[in-house]
């Protein structure tokens, strides 16, 4: 049939634009009858790299992954992507450590959001294994990985202290205070009030998490003078619990420091530290 004026052309056109009305007619309508639509929410990704390339943070949808150091820079970062995006749910890690100050408040965020904490790559040690990994609320550490201890304020007295010299590459140093040199250390006013500070610091953290402060300091109790890690089941017997690892963690390796895997004593009891 001829239509005046119209070309066939337009004819279907306007055929076409029909049908396509009537499809989002038809979605609409069975929409309309489903409880709640639920919208296709954008995933957010991004990256941030330290301007000395010591740590950098990315996110990607829920995932929140630090590698590097950690600084109050990075640890800011951190914070600023978890108040925008409230949906993250795990925090990655792979850090050698660094300022003590920073990874508390990195653990604070962690446990007040409950956050899971995935150790990658081949460590988190130090300020990452005494305070972030012990703050999440399940933690996993991928095959390979390893979750280090040497040390912290709440070292038994006359201990050695294990300074931690962090330099402009990103590499770590652990400088060995002991006999004459840790006296005239500690004997200094300043660093004594430091040390008293930061041990009421490290025991509350640790209370609030239920955590058995000593594993930042068994291997020192035991005089072995080395990096350390515990198997899941001792973890656990410290207060670190829904640990998940690989059968027989830790793995052995030849990659990342030296480290011993310490057993705890038959009759180990929990210290008053971090008693549930």
């Amino acid at each position: 049939m001829h239509f005046p004026g119209w070309s066939g052309n337009k004819v279907v056109m306007y055929r076409s634009l029909a049908w396509r009305h009537l499809i989002v007619t038809l979605l609409l309508s069975s929409c309309a009858g489903i409880v709640a639509c639920v919208p296709v929410q954008a995933v957010h990704r991004g990256k941030h790299v330290a301007a000395d390339r010591t740590w950098s943070v990315a996110i990607d949808g829920r995932t929140v992954t630090y590698r590097g150091i950690i600084t109050a820079d990075g640890v800011q970062h951190v914070e600023a992507w978890l108040d925008r995006y409230p949906e993250v749910r795990t925090l990655e890690i792979e850090s050698q450590g660094g300022d003590t100050n920073a990874g508390m408040r990195l653990g604070d965020q962690v446990l007040a959001r409950g956050l899971d904490v995935d150790v990658i790559g081949s460590l988190c040690a130090s300020s990452c294994a005494n305070y972030v990994f012990t703050s999440g609320d399940r933690k996993s550490i991928a095959p390979g990985a390893k979750v280090i201890w040497h040390g912290s304020p709440l070292r038994p007295e006359g201990i050695p202290v294990i300074n931690e010299v962090i330099h402009a590459d990103g590499s770590v140093d652990h400088e060995l205070l002991s006999g004459e040199r840790l006296m005239a250390y500690l004997q200094q006013p300043e660093i004594a009030s430091m040390i008293e500070r930061d041990r009421d610091l490290n025991r509350t953290f640790f209370e609030k998490r239920g955590v058995d402060g000593r594993v930042t300091t068994y291997g020192q109790e035991i005089g072995c003078g080395c990096n350390w890690t515990f198997n899941v089941a001792d973890m656990y017997l410290l207060g670190i619990k829904n640990v998940v690892a690989e059968d027989g963690y830790p793995s052995p390796s030849s990659d990342g420091p030296p480290l011993v895997t310490l057993k705890l004593e038959a009759n180990f009891r929990r210290s008053k530290i971090g008693r549930n």
